[in-house]
């Protein structure tokens, strides 16, 4: 192939993969997911939230469900019929939008459960010291903290980025769409800096982050119950081990949140490292993102499915708001 050959794809085959990908099945898991994470919340208020745990992963459903949405609108509006003049809305305005608010509530959600990770990362290594530092007041402060820090991965992109109602001879109306503010070198530097910073950098150390500290949780449970086994287990249960046994089950459902973060997330900023070094690729971006977009909707869906399985605690609140939910049903049928 000749160096000035053009690399294409069928624009069938990546239209079909783009509306199954993005429609049938993203807007689909995500719809569940957004009702799924309410549930979460309303389950976090049942439970109530007293404890630094509980205060992360109320914080994590929020970030979630922002992340969801978002991708919701963005799916719709990166659909092939989508097309400037088809409404009063340029729809690359609309995804610009959607797309970095994604952007934002996946980047929060990731430092949450970093943050939760090496919460209980410490709890493992420290216990008496991390309940003296890792309260529930310290929780509320990191998890805020990450979402008003984070702005700063909205706010360049927003600046450089203009928005505006412009009247388009060719449709014969006003449309709003968006520009950028100038085509200066210095605004391009910006906007590469930012690249390299926000898509490349930050995801990166959020994976370092998790990847770590689960590792470290992993190997001392290892550890531990290696040395479980090797004492004899002739003792009574008694309510210490019930603690250990409950805090075994927190940490396994908190790796598996981390685990389940770096595998739907990973191959994303992977793609987007291998099609920024080979830019000869970029025809196969959009196919190739449907599915790592796809993945990151899975990953902000299936948290309740975590929750349920491995949290008693959640489990028993659930089968109560659910046989409450029934009641109230079957009630209003008879009246």
């Amino acid at each position: 192939m000749s160096s000035n050959e053009t690399l294409t794809l069928d624009p069938l085959v990546t239209k079909i993969f783009l509306v199954f990908n993005l429609l049938a099945c993203a807007e689909t898991i995500g719809l569940f997911g957004i009702i799924g994470n309410i549930f979460n919340i309303w389950n976090f208020s049942k439970q109530g939230i007293d404890d630094s745990v509980t205060v992360t992963l109320l914080s994590l459903a929020v970030s979630e469900i922002g992340a969801l949405v978002a991708k919701q609108g963005y799916n719709i509006v990166s659909t092939p019929w989508m097309s400037v003049g088809s409404g009063d809305i340029d729809p690359w305005a609309l995804g610009f939008i959607f797309f970095y608010l994604n952007g934002y509530f996946i980047r929060v959600s990731g430092f949450i459960t970093a943050y939760a990770t090496f919460e209980r990362c410490v709890s493992v290594f420290w216990p008496f010291k991390a309940k003296l530092i890792l309260t529930k007041e310290m929780a509320e402060i990191v998890n805020f903290s990450i979402y008003f820090v984070l702005l700063i991965y909205l706010l360049p992109y927003f600046y450089v980025v203009q928005f505006e109602y412009d009247f388009i001879p060719k449709f014969n109306k006003s449309i709003f769409t968006a520009y950028l503010r100038s085509n200066t070198e210095d605004l391009v530097l910006m906007t590469n800096v930012l690249f390299v910073i926000t898509d490349m950098a930050t995801p990166y150390l959020i994976f370092l982050i998790n990847i770590i500290c689960t590792s470290l949780i992993v190997r001392h449970l290892k550890t531990k119950a290696q040395w479980r086994n090797t004492v004899t287990l002739s003792f009574k249960y008694n309510s210490k081990e019930h603690s250990a046994r409950k805090e075994k089950r927190l940490i396994v459902m908190l790796v598996t949140l981390s685990v389940v973060f770096i595998v739907c997330l990973l191959p994303h900023c992977l793609m987007l490292t291998v099609f920024t070094v080979l830019d000869s690729y970029f025809y196969i971006m959009p196919l190739t993102f449907s599915f790592t977009f796809l993945l990151e909707t899975i990953k902000c869906s299936v948290s309740c499915i975590i929750y349920y399985k491995m949290s008693r605690k959640y489990r028993d609140v659930a089968t109560k708001m659910l046989g409450a939910f029934k009641k109230n049903v079957l009630s209003r049928k008879i009246h």
